[in-house]
């Protein structure tokens, strides 16, 4: 279930979608607001309603936050999950592990 537009305005992503601050997104989001780097990503959102789809966001920095442009790609994703024998949920967990990676290997760069 999508959220109403009365829902999302005034109040902020973690207001929203709680636990949002401990994702890879979120980490790539405010490299963008700090740097002003845009970045793209692919990344899985689970609505209230359990539901799970794959979203390919493009996010700007803007003079007001972030400008992030969503395109719903779960039809591909669920393509690619059965060309290579794996279920949705298995290449979601992997897309998780690579991003713990890469946060970690960031991480390690700056130490």
């Amino acid at each position: 279930m999508c959220y109403s537009r009365e829902e999302i305005l005034g109040h902020t992503i973690m207001e929203i979608f709680p636990g949002i601050e401990t994702t890879y997104f979120f980490l790539k989001l405010k490299k963008c607001l700090e740097d002003r780097i845009s970045f793209k990503m692919e990344n899985p959102f689970t609505f209230r309603d359990g539901k799970t789809e794959w979203y390919l966001l493009s996010v700007y920095p803007v003079s007001e936050g972030a400008f992030i442009l969503s395109r719903d790609i779960t039809e591909r994703k669920e393509k690619e999950a059965r060309e290579l024998g794996v279920t949705l949920e298995n290449a979601r967990l992997f897309e998780e592990e690579k991003k713990r990676f890469s946060e970690l290997n960031c991480w390690c760069k700056k130490a």
